[in-house]
């Protein structure tokens, strides 16, 4: 009996300790939501730019957890490897990796429904770039899928 009670107690903590924090990329956060959140990891981001030979030293935080959504977009059913958000002094880029065809064409649809956007779409063999555009926000999002790879790249920068 008292087997089977560590058992059940291991077991708990097992499950328990192995669930990943949720959590979503708004445009209201800021470096100190990414700060308190444990599936964010601070990493020193350099930017140098033309002209310029001193890099312009910023933090931004890297994740590994698939979040919820990103500015709005649904993406917690997507298969995400993981990304980087950095905030600037003209704005914010997030970047995403995320494996599998099916996670792309999931997240195309839901670009697709974007109405306000200007969009463009690149196709290359069985590899395909998407690129919308909102002057009046000033946002640019990207989603790049690598045949090859089997991997999409996925960016949503405002500016």
């Amino acid at each position: 009996m008292k087997q089977i009670i560590i058992g059940i107690v291991l077991a708990v903590l097992l499950v328990g300790c192995g669930e990943k924090p949720k959590f979503s990329i708004n445009e209201s956060d800021t470096l100190e939501t990414y700060a308190n959140n444990p599936a964010f990891t601070k990493v020193k981001t350099h930017l140098t730019p033309k002209g310029k030979k001193d890099k312009d030293d910023k933090f931004g935080y890297q994740f590994t957890v698939t979040p919820v959504s990103v500015f709005g977009i649904e993406t917690g059913d997507l298969n995400v490897i993981g990304g980087t958000i950095v905030h600037t002094l003209v704005g914010t880029r997030m970047t995403m990796t995320i494996k599998g065809k099916e996670s792309f064409d999931k997240l195309e649809k839901r670009l697709n429904e974007l109405k306000e956007f200007t969009f463009t779409s690149f196709d290359v063999g069985n590899s395909k770039s998407l690129n919308y555009y909102f002057e009046q926000q000033r946002i640019v999002i990207t989603a790049s899928y690598d045949s090859f790879s089997d991997i999409t790249s996925f960016t949503y920068m405002t500016y």
